[in-house]
């Protein structure tokens, strides 16, 4: 397995600015790297966000899953993920008979620290312009509201992995809850002057407590508005009860990049 992680990385250093082939081949080598690595072990995987909610010893709060402990947990102190508070998409795992029961032991196989940031109300006095956040194209590939938190998984654009990326929710004066109960939010990238030639992929995790506005037994759910580089004014619709077969679409959504973002650090880039 080792030798075809390397082969892979090989491969992604060789098309570098040729972003949709080389997203072919990695995709093409990835199910194939997680096809092998399924046949040698006899529990399957599964994928969840989640919170840390101790360090020591650590622990996780999955969206999925419940309360874990990892029999692992330098993985996680690996990632600088180990503060409290801190989301994280994991893959683990799972005892195929008893996937949702609580306070497993698991070994986590996969840890992909996730940007957790409040929302900014620009309502509040004395709060930065809109025009400070930027308004670089940013494409949103799924969203969900979970227990204490609004997640939204998106592509961007960039070139060099070194230039930060600024990720923004904003609450401003047009932020209400609209006649069919959805409150409207916007979602802004500032690629801070970054080539916009590769696309990457990312995950930001907004806790809801800094949404005043938002409350689950009163929202239907939330709009969120951005600028999709084509359409400057593009909504993403995510509900407040969220039927179990779409909150399983999102996480395979989510299993799948994080397959793929675990072996290339090509598809990722750093996200403020």
């Amino acid at each position: 397995m080792h030798s075809l992680i390397k082969k892979m990385k090989k491969i992604m250093s060789l098309f570098k600015n040729k972003s949709l082939l080389g997203l072919t081949l990695s995709l093409s080598l990835c199910i194939s790297l997680s096809s092998c690595w399924e046949d040698n072990h006899p529990l399957p995987m599964y994928s969840s966000l989640g919170t840390v909610t101790s360090t020591e010893p650590i622990l996780i709060d999955s969206d999925s899953y419940g309360n874990i402990r990892p029999t692992n947990p330098s993985i996680v102190t690996a990632e600088k993920a180990d503060s409290i508070g801190q989301r994280v998409l994991i893959n683990l795992y799972l005892d195929a008979d008893r996937p949702s029961a609580s306070n497993q032991d698991v070994k986590l196989i996969g840890v992909y620290k996730v940007l957790t940031k409040e929302a900014s109300d620009l309502r509040i006095s004395d709060s930065p312009s809109e025009d400070s956040f930027g308004n670089s194209p940013i494409q949103v590939t799924g969203a969900s509201i979970s227990k204490e938190h609004l997640n939204i998984q998106f592509n961007t654009l960039g070139n060099d992995e070194q230039i930060p990326h600024r990720i923004n929710l904003l609450l401003t004066k047009d932020t209400r809850i609209d006649e069919e109960g959805y409150l409207r939010l916007y979602l802004r990238h500032d690629a801070n002057g970054d080539l916009q030639n590769t696309i990457y992929w990312g995950i930001t995790s907004f806790p809801l407590s800094s949404i005043p506005d938002f409350s689950k037994s009163t929202c239907r759910g939330i709009k969120i508005y951005y600028n999709s580089g084509a359409n400057p004014n593009v909504m993403w619709r995510t509900d407040t009860r969220i039927k179990e077969s779409d909150q399983s679409a999102f996480l395979r959504m989510m299993e799948s990049s994080q397959e793929i973002s675990n072996e290339h650090a090509l598809l990722t880039c750093q996200l403020q």
